[in-house]
């Protein structure tokens, strides 16, 4: 059994989520990425204040990662738009 981990969720509750995956690496099989607004809103990723290039300093470390997946619970964007959003920060600032 491993640990399917939001870092919107790790950072709502007041940790660190970067701190947090290094911590539970080895407990780690997949990871949501979700952004956060600086109100709590959800954010596309890369486009609120969760510190992503921490993130996948650690996760790049987890070799057997099986997956990152993207989420978006709400948006005031067409579904197009936010996935848009997203992906691109994911490919170009993340190298994903």
């Amino acid at each position: 059994m491993y640990l399917c981990v939001d870092v919107y969720w790790v950072a709502h509750g007041g940790a660190d989520p970067a701190a947090f995956l290094r911590q539970h690496l080895d407990r780690i099989g997949t990871v949501h990425f979700k952004d956060m607004g600086k109100d709590s809103s959800f954010a596309e990723v890369g486009q609120g204040t969760l510190d992503f290039p921490g993130m996948m300093e650690v996760l790049a470390a987890k070799p057997d990662l099986d997956w990152i997946i993207v989420e978006q619970d709400r948006t005031t964007r067409t579904p197009e738009e936010s996935i848009t959003l997203s992906r691109q920060y994911m490919r170009d600032q993340l190298g994903l």
